[in-house]
């Protein structure tokens, strides 16, 4: 057993005595690249106080053992499956906790949507219709059938605009 490691062992030395003085050695360093790292610095590890102080005994975050809570049993606490509906926006880190729940607006065609709708429409809307009953209310207007033919088109108008 000693004998072959031995002959394994100068077997060995000859083959790269061999590629050395064959110029091999050469071309191989110069295709490998070996790093050299530097010693690193002492850093010793961090621990964080709310950790030391739950190690000594104390209480983690200043006086809150809460228990995490996961979205399933929130889930189970609010009416199970079906009826819960995950908060998506609840642990978003705004500047402002009251942006959380803005509505985001409809963009198309680039712009925004509402920046084109009548804020008074409903309004208008309605004073148009309370006009429009008055003249139907009119006897001498209720039986013209024209008037009657006028009021279709505008019905078919405005649910057309409602439909937008």
């Amino acid at each position: 057993d000693a004998a072959r490691s031995k002959g394994c062992e100068l077997l060995l030395e000859k083959r790269v005595e061999q590629k050395v003085k064959a110029g091999k050695a050469d071309s191989l360093r110069n295709r490998l690249h070996i790093t050299t790292t530097s010693v690193p610095a002492s850093r010793p590890a961090f621990i964080p106080e709310s950790v030391l102080r739950q190690r000594s005994g104390g209480a983690a975050d200043d006086g809150e053992d809460k228990e995490m809570i996961t979205e399933r049993q929130r889930m189970e606490e609010l009416g199970g499956a079906g009826v819960y509906s995950v908060d998506l926006w609840r642990k978003s880190l705004l500047e402002d906790d009251s942006w959380k729940y803005d509505v985001i607006p409809e963009i198309m065609d680039g712009k925004n949507v509402i920046d084109f709708v009548d804020p008074d429409i409903d309004k208008k809307l309605a004073e148009l219709e309370r006009e429009e009953a008055l003249l139907m209310a009119e006897n001498k207007l209720a039986d013209d059938q024209k008037v009657i033919d006028e009021f279709r088109e505008t019905q078919v108008v405005l649910d057309d605009v409602h439909s937008r």
